[in-house]
Parts: structure tokens; C-alpha cells; sequence
């Protein structure tokens, strides 16, 4: 017969949950809850494990005698307390006192019998901690458990091999990790494993820098509680495990995406002839025709119907030819009517089956091709004016080098100035009329602007033409307005 007040009143008075309690005698939740309401009756060998976790007389919660050889604090006891020992000791007895009543050998022999069963799971759990602990030394991520010093207990051969320095198992147990490598290089992880000591709750996948790698390498950390008695953290398991070169590919994917993404005006794509469909399509091709890149997925060759109808031959005979690798300029009239000018590069190759596929890339070259037109525009009504447009940049103190020019500088001065070629500013001041040269000089080194001046130029002919000069700048380009005032 057990006592279940008795085993409710010493569970609480230990501070222990009916969860701890059951773990403690690998039995489920309900079976203790059954007892401590008189559902089920525990067995002996139930009723002396809650007696040693109580650390409690049998006697104080069941009509059994006490069994001196589970006290844990009895002083008297000669052999160790183990299983093997306890089956020893019930052995002496049964061979010491073989004239005791019958039932009192029979209980024993039972007890024994039990005892014999707990021997061989004890073996069993012997050999699987020695699995276990084959298991912990291989794999890959840095395993090591400490105690509620920050102490270290256990260490895995990879955490041993992370450490800088030739340390060994001895060096390590018993240590803390800051003392071997320092508190920079632990500073996050202190933090955690302090919260885990602490709050008793699980840290699981959180990014750090992994100790010993200067900052180099990066993990992801798992951090679990270990539970006392006495429902308090006493120990931690710490798993690190090593995503730097993950990190690194997804740095890089997410790289190429991004750029992909940013560039608006190109788009890449994928394409099978036979079925005819994209495999593949990037999402800014929307910019150019100005659908959804699904309808292209849902009808590839829908694309075509946003050709210019001058470019619609021109680029079916380029179809058909099937010759790559090509480039191609045609222009696209998107949904809302406007016109896209569009550089495309083509390719073709050939799959692991030896069935063609074709890739390429899509350019929308429309602000280059306007911007042109522009200044094909700007230098047509230009050349008919008394005014000289340049755009620049300086490249040292002395030189400049001119980005455009109109057309008109001959007409006007007689002289051709170099496009995309440094200019030294000297030669310039060269055609300067003798007596303004000091002034133009002062012109150049004043840093206000705009600024403007007037002053003469000699032609190669010794003719005098008198010229106005406005300077604008925006941040390091230079640009101006020349204006022959002459008439």
C-alpha cells in the first residue's frame, strides 16, 4: 500500500513537477497524476525510485519496510549504491538469512529479479551513452555543454579544432571559454548563454560570429537549458553550426538579383522553340512591354505583337535565320502606346538531351537613342547661331577634356576642338588677343559661379572677334555658352 498524499506533499515540498517527476522514472505524465489520485497503485520498485528522489524512508510514503540500501543518506552502507551493488548486497541477504520466513525470501528474490532488470538497462544505457558519445565527436558543428560556473564539461573535436592554438581535451575541460579566447571574441555569445542560465528558455538559430574566427566566420547558435531538481538551469548544450559559406551564396544570389532588379532597363530570358515557351523571364521585362511577365509564361510569342510594324519583317527574317550568337536593334510599341528602341543579345545552346535552348538579353536603349536624336537636334538648329555650346570636365590643373561641342566652332573661330581628347587649357589661352590674356587667366581660377566675361580671340587669319563666355558647373562638369559678338 503507497501513501499518495504523502508522495503530493514531498513532490511539492522538493519543488518538483509532475513532468520532472515522471522523466525521472521514464514513465508518462498521467501514470504519476494517476497515483497521486488514487487511480493506479505505483509498484515497489516505483515506491523506492520516489523514496531515492525524495531522498525520503520508504517507509514515509508506502507500509513497506525501508531498504537501507537506497538511503541516500545512510552512513553505514559498505558497498556503493549502484545497481550492481544493491543485487550483491540482496544476495549476502538471501544467502545470509535462508531460514527467514518464505515470504520474506520470495520478495527479495523479486526485488532481485528486478534489480537483474535494471542491470541490463543500466548495460544498455551504458552502451548507448558510448554511442552517444561517438556520435557528439563527429559531427560537424561545434558541440560543447557548461556548467552553471561557465565551466566547460564536454567539447566535441570540432570545437577543439576551432580553437587558435594547440590545445588539448585537458586543457580545455574544466576552463571557460573566455579565458581561452578572450571576451571580444565571445561577446555575443556571453549574452545569450547568460539569457538561456537565466530565463531557462531555448535559443535556437541565431546568427553570430563563431568564436576563434576573428570576426571571419559566421554561425548559427542553439542554446538549451538542462534542468536541476530543483527546476534550475545547471547546465547548457550549446550547438554552432557553420553557414558561412551558405551565407556567402546567398550574399552572392541575392547580389545578382538585386542588380537584375535595378537595372529597369534590361531584362534576361530563357527560350524553348520546340514547345514553344520562356523558361525563364526576369520581372522588369514589364518596363519594356508593359504587361505582367505571366501572360509572356502563359503565350511566348504574345511579345511579338508589341513589335514596331517597320521592325516586324526585319526581325522575322532574323527569327527564322537562326544564327547566333546575334545583336539586334528594333523598337516596341509597349500598352501605353510608347515607343521602346531595344538592344537585343542572343545566344544559343545546347542541353544535357542535345535539344537546343536560347538565351539573350534585352536592352532598352530608349533615353540613349532620344538623348542622341537631342543633340543631332541641339547641333542642327545650332550651326545656323552665333553661339557655341561645349560640355567638359577638368582632369588635372592644366588640362580639360571636352565631352561635346557643336558643331559651329570652326564657322565661328576657324578651329576644331578634340571630342573625348584632353585639351591643355594653354593652348587654349593661345588664340586669346595678347592684351586680355592676364584677364582670361583670373577668369579661369575664380570658383563662383556661373560666371561670364567678355574678351577677344585673333583667328588664324589675325582677324579680332570679340566673345562673350557664361561657365556653368554642376558638381564636376563644366559647361558654357561662347558668343561671338563681333557684328
Amino acid at each position: 500500500m503507497y501513501y499518495k498524499d504523502k508522495i503530493i506533499y514531498n513532490r511539492k515540498l522538493k519543488k518538483l513537477t509532475i513532468k520532472q517527476v515522471a522523466k525521472y522514472l521514464s514513465t508518462g505524465e498521467k501514470t504519476i497524476w494517476n497515483w497521486e489520485n488514487g487511480r493506479t497503485q505505483p509498484s515497489k520498485t516505483d515506491l523506492i525510485a520516489l523514496s531515492v528522489l525524495f531522498d525520503i524512508p520508504l517507509c514515509e510514503i508506502s507500509d513497506y519496510d525501508n531498504l537501507t540500501i537506497f538511503s541516500s543518506t545512510n552512513k553505514n552502507t559498505t558497498q556503493s549504491c549502484t545497481v550492481d551493488g544493491a543485487i550483491n548486497i540482496i544476495n549476502n541477504i538471501i544467502k545470509k538469512y535462508g531460514d527467514v520466513p518464505e515470504v520474506s525470501i520470495s520478495a527479495l528474490n523479486k526485488l532481485n529479479n528486478e534489480l537483474v532488470n535494471m542491470s541490463k538497462k543500466n548495460q544498455r544505457l551504458t552502451k548507448a551513452l558510448n554511442r552517444n558519445n561517438v556520435l557528439f565527436d563527429t559531427i560537424n558543428s561545434i558541440l560543447y555543454i557548461k556548467d552553471k560556473n561557465r565551466s566547460l564539461i564536454k567539447v566535441n573535436n570540432a570545437f577543439i579544432n576551432s580553437i587558435p592554438g594547440n590545445y588539448s581535451l585537458e586543457d580545455i575541460i574544466g576552463s571557460k571559454v573566455i579565458d581561452i579566447l578572450g571576451r571580444k571574441e565571445i561577446e555575443e555569445l556571453i549574452i545569450l548563454e547568460n539569457s538561456v542560465f537565466e530565463t531557462g528558455l531555448l535559443v535556437i538559430d541565431e546568427l553570430i560570429k563563431i568564436p576563434g574566427s576573428n570576426g571571419k566566420k559566421q554561425g548559427l547558435v542553439s542554446i538549451k537549458p538542462v534542468f536541476d531538481k530543483s527546476n534550475d538551469v545547471n547546465e547548457i548544450t550549446v550547438c554552432i553550426k557553420d553557414v558561412t559559406r551558405l551565407n556567402e551564396i546567398i550574399e552572392k544570389q541575392s547580389m545578382l538579383t538585386n542588380t537584375v532588379n535595378r537595372l529597369n532597363s534590361e531584362h534576361i530570358w530563357i527560350y524553348r522553340k520546340n514547345p514553344d515557351k520562356f523558361e525563364f523571364i526576369s520581372k522588369n521585362a514589364v518596363n519594356l512591354y508593359g504587361i505582367d511577365v505571366n501572360e509572356l509564361y502563359k503565350e511566348p510569342s504574345l511579345w511579338k505583337e508589341f513589335l514596331h510594324p517597320d521592325d516586324k519583317e526585319k526581325m522575322e527574317k532574323t527569327y527564322n535565320a537562326d544564327k547566333y550568337p546575334l545583336t539586334i536593334k528594333y523598337r516596341v510599341i509597349n500598352s501605353e502606346g510608347n515607343i521602346h528602341w531595344v538592344i537585343s543579345r542572343r545566344f544559343r545552346g545546347i542541353d544535357k538531351q542535345n535539344k537546343p535552348y536560347y538565351y539573350g538579353i534585352n536592352i532598352d536603349v530608349t533615353d540613349s537613342v532620344m538623348q542622341n536624336k537631342k543633340f543631332h537636334e541641339l547641333d542642327s538648329a545650332i550651326c545656323h547661331s552665333n553661339e557655341l555650346i561645349w560640355l567638359g570636365k577638368k582632369t588635372n590643373q592644366n588640362n580639360f577634356k571636352f565631352e561635346y561641342i557643336s558643331n559651329n566652332c570652326k564657322k565661328i573661330f576657324g578651329i576644331t576642338l578634340p571630342k573625348n581628347k584632353n585639351f591643355i587649357i594653354q593652348k587654349w589661352i593661345h588664340y586669346i588677343y595678347h592684351d586680355d590674356r592676364s584677364k582670361f587667366i583670373d577668369f579661369i581660377k575664380k570658383t563662383n559661379f556661373p560666371k561670364k566675361m567678355t574678351f577677344r580671340i585673333q583667328l588664324i587669319n589675325k582677324k579680332l572677334i570679340y566673345v562673350s563666355i557664361k561657365v556653368f558647373k554642376y558638381e564636376n562638369t563644366y559647361c558654357g555658352i561662347l558668343t561671338d559678338g563681333t557684328n
